[in-house]
C-alpha cells in the first residue's frame, strides 16, 4: 500500500520511505494558495481562475521530490473532501499516476460493476438499489491512542465514476453504529477493502486539526490588514510559525511550545528594548533618542 498521503488543501504526511528520512512522520504545509476575485483579477490585470482551475494548477505544477524527497509516484495517495470533487482534478491526479480516496456527494453519478443496469445514478441510488448484492460489515479499528476500538458500518461495490473514463474504483458506503453521518468515499483502486480506505481517509483529519491550530494558537485569522498583499503576508507568518513550532525539539504539543516560547521572549532583553522605544515614541526629540538608543545597544555600551 501507499506510503504517503497528500491532501488536496496543500499539505502533505510521509510516513516512512527507505532512501530518505527527510520529512519523516511530519505534517509539511506546501505555500498557499492565491484566489483572486474577479475585482482583484482585474486590479492585477490576471485572467480569473476558479479554487478548482487553481488547486488542478497546482497539482500539476507540485514536485512533490522537493518536500519528501525521492518516491514512485504510485506511493502518493491523494485524499480529498467533497468540495474538491472535480472531473479535472481528478484526471489530474491520475494522469501523474497518483492514488486518490474522495469524498462523494451523494448525487455524484456512479455506475457500478456489479449491476447489470449500466446507466449513470447517482450514488446514494446506486447503493439502495444493490443493497443486497453488498451488505452491510461492521469495520473496526484502533483510536488514535486507546486501546478502544471504533465500530463502523460499511458496504463496498466497485464501478466507476462519471467523466473519469477507464478507471474502476471502489465505492464505499460508511455510517456510525446507530444509522448516523452516513458518507460516500471512492478510491482509484478497486482491489482496496473497506477498512483500509476509511482508515486511510482518517488521515485527512489532520488537516483540520492544522487548521485548528493556526486559526486558535497562532491567529490565522486574527488579521487586521485590508489589502490583499498584507493578508497575504501575514498567512505567510502563520505558516513559518507554525513549520518552526513543530521542529522544535520539545515535550508536548503545540500549546506546550506556544507556552515555553513565549516565556522566553517575555524575558529577552530585545522585548525591554521594544518598550523604551515605544516610550520614547511621540516625544519631543524622540527620533533621536531612539537612534542614539539603539545604536549604543548595538555598540554594547549598555544591555537593552
Amino acid at each position: 500500500m501507499p506510503k504517503k498521503y497528500c491532501d488536496s488543501s496543500m499539505k502533505k504526511r510521509r510516513e516512512s520511505h527507505p532512501s530518505s528520512s527527510r520529512g519523516y512522520g511530519r505534517d509539511i504545509p506546501l505555500p498557499p494558495i492565491n484566489f483572486f476575485t474577479r475585482k482583484e483579477c482585474e486590479r492585477r490585470n490576471l485572467k480569473y481562475q476558479t479554487a478548482i482551475e487553481r488547486v488542478q494548477e497546482r497539482l500539476e505544477s507540485l514536485e512533490l521530490s522537493k518536500y519528501i524527497g525521492y518516491h514512485f509516484p504510485d506511493e502518493v495517495v491523494v485524499l480529498m473532501d467533497g468540495g474538491y470533487d472535480s472531473k479535472k482534478i481528478e484526471k489530474c491526479i491520475l494522469e501523474k499516476g497518483w492514488d486518490v480516496i474522495i469524498s462523494l456527494q451523494s448525487s455524484r453519478n456512479v455506475q457500478s460493476s456489479a449491476s447489470t443496469d449500466k446507466s449513470w445514478r447517482s450514488v446514494s441510488d446506486m447503493f439502495w438499489s444493490t443493497r443486497k448484492q453488498s451488505p452491510w460489515k461492521t469495520v473496526r479499528y484502533k483510536r488514535d491512542g486507546k486501546r478502544r476500538r471504533k465500530g463502523i458500518r460499511a458496504r463496498k461495490l466497485t464501478g466507476y465514476l462519471k467523466g473519469v473514463i477507464g478507471r474502476e474504483i471502489a465505492l464505499v458506503c460508511s455510517e456510525k453504529s446507530k444509522g448516523e453521518g452516513r458518507r460516500f468515499l471512492g478510491c482509484s483502486r478497486a482491489i482496496v477493502c473497506a477498512s483500509m480506505i476509511l482508515q486511510l481517509y482518517k488521515i485527512r483529519w489532520r488537516v483540520e486539526i492544522f487548521h485548528r491550530d493556526v486559526k486558535g494558537l497562532f491567529g490565522l485569522e486574527d488579521v487586521a490588514g485590508k489589502k490583499f498583499d498584507a493578508v497575504e503576508a501575514h498567512v505567510h507568518w502563520v505558516y513559518s510559525v507554525y513549520i518552526l513550532m513543530t521542529m522544535l525539539q520539545l515535550e508536548g504539543g503545540l500549546t506546550a511550545k506556544r507556552t515555553a516560547v513565549s516565556k522566553v521572549i517575555r524575558g529577552n532583553s530585545s522585548r525591554n528594548l521594544g518598550r523604551k522605544i515605544q516610550s520614547l515614541q511621540g516625544q519631543f526629540g524622540g527620533r533621536e533618542k531612539i537612534r542614539d538608543l539603539v545604536a549604543a545597544v548595538v555598540r554594547g555600551e549598555i544591555a537593552a
